[in-house]
């Protein structure tokens, strides 16, 4: 009966570190726009970084 407590509370520690992790780390979104008339790439990278708001 420990054991299996032992084991749920690690599941459950990792899973929980994993949906925090997932919540509040940024992701990024990359735009490429390219001149056909001068062969030029223009990047442009955002960082959204998630907020916790209702």
């Amino acid at each position: 009966m420990k054991r299996a407590v032992g084991i749920f509370i690690s599941f459950s520690a990792i899973l929980t570190y994993l949906i925090i992790d997932t919540l509040y780390s940024s992701f990024s979104i990359e735009e490429r726009i390219t001149n056909l008339n001068t062969c030029v790439t223009t990047t442009k990278v955002t960082y959204i970084y998630p907020t916790m708001t209702s």
